[in-house]
C-alpha cells in the first residue's frame, strides 16, 4: 500500500480509518475513489490539518456545528462548504478507533450482525464498522441536516441596509466614556 506524508481530504475521499504501522504508530488509511493508501498522521490530525488549510480547526468546526444543530455528541463537521466536504465520526474523535465517513459517498448499509454493519461506498468500496445500521443512518442524517442548514444560511438574503439621507453621528457622552449614536435607522431586510 502506498504511504504519503501529507494529504488533503477532497470530493473523491470517502473514508478515513485508523491504521497502525509495524512500530505501533497510528496513521490514517484513506479511501479515495478506487485508491487506498496510508497517510503518516492519525485520522483526527489529518482532518484537523484539512480544516486548518481552509482556515478552521477541529475545535472550531465542532463549535460551529453545535451552534447550528445544538449541543450534540460526536458532532459532524464541515471541512469546506463550497466543496461540500461534510464528515461524521463513528465514535468520539478522541478515540483512536474512530472512523470518519462522508455521506456523499455512502450508497447503502448492509446488516452483518446486531452491532456490525457494512457500509457500501461509491466505486465499489466497503467498510465494516462495529455499529448498528440505525445509528449509522442517524449519523448520516445529522450530517445532511448540518449541510442543509449551512446551505440555507449561505443562500439567505438577510442583510442590513441604511436608510438614505440622515447620516450617522457618533459623539462622546458627557462623561467621555461611551459614544452616543444619532441619525440613521438600521433596517433589517
Amino acid at each position: 500500500m502506498d504511504i504519503v506524508r501529507k494529504y488533503l481530504v477532497n470530493r473523491n475521499t470517502s473514508a478515513v480509518l485508523p491504521d497502525y504501522d509495524r512500530q505501533g504508530r497510528l496513521w490514517s488509511q484513506v479511501i479515495e475513489g478506487k485508491k487506498n493508501f496510508l497517510v503518516k498522521v492519525p485520522p483526527r490530525k489529518l482532518l484537523n490539518e484539512c480544516l486548518e488549510y481552509y482556515g478552521d480547526s477541529m475545535i472550531g468546526a465542532v463549535r460551529g456545528t453545535r451552534a447550528i444543530l445544538g449541543n450534540i455528541r460526536m458532532a459532524p463537521i464541515k471541512i469546506h462548504a463550497d466543496v461540500e466536504l461534510y464528515w461524521f465520526p463513528t465514535l468520539s474523535p478522541r478515540k483512536n478507533s474512530c472512523i470518519w465517513l462522508t455521506p456523499a459517498h455512502i450508497i447503502d448499509f448492509i446488516y452483518i450482525s446486531e452491532n456490525r454493519t457494512e457500509v457500501v461506498l461509491t466505486e465499489g468500496n466497503t467498510v465494516t464498522i462495529d455499529m448498528t445500521i440505525r445509528r449509522l443512518i442517524k449519523k448520516r442524517q445529522v450530517t445532511y441536516t448540518l449541510k442543509s442548514q449551512v446551505e440555507e444560511r449561505k443562500n439567505r438574503n438577510g442583510f442590513y441596509s441604511i436608510e438614505q439621507g440622515d447620516g450617522i453621528q457618533l459623539i462622546k457622552d458627557p462623561k467621555g466614556v461611551n459614544y452616543i449614536r444619532r441619525g440613521k435607522k438600521i433596517i433589517k431586510n
